[in-house]
């Protein structure tokens, strides 16, 4: 395995609480939508096992108070306005094991 790769490897373990309390909370919340992309085979190593891109965005047309612009849940909920950046994305995927059956990693790099 690449050097590289061992080292993001460490550090998106590292972070794997803290994103997957992330992914979790915009999963369960109302005025959030999660697309769930997998990453297709040969773009990344294959020590990298079912990796995945969840796309998370602010979704108006979710919300429980009626049709509202993006803008207009950033403006009034201020938890949205601090977790959840314009184009984040959290990155998901397997080590040691093949489709899945490994240790699951989540991580949102930055």
């Amino acid at each position: 395995m690449h050097p590289s790769t061992t080292t993001f490897i460490s550090w998106a373990k590292s972070t794997t609480p803290t994103s997957l309390e992330f992914l979790n909370w915009c999963l369960s919340h109302p005025d959030i939508k999660v697309t769930t992309t997998p990453i297709p085979p040969g773009i990344l190593p294959p020590s990298l096992s079912t990796p995945k891109l969840h796309d998370v965005k602010v979704d108006p047309g979710r919300s429980k108070k009626g049709r509202r612009t993006d803008d207009e849940i950033y403006k009034f909920n201020d938890e949205i306005r601090r977790r959840v950046p314009r184009g984040v994305s959290v990155f998901e995927f397997y080590v040691g094991g093949e489709d899945g059956s490994g240790e699951r990693v989540v991580c949102v790099p930055v």
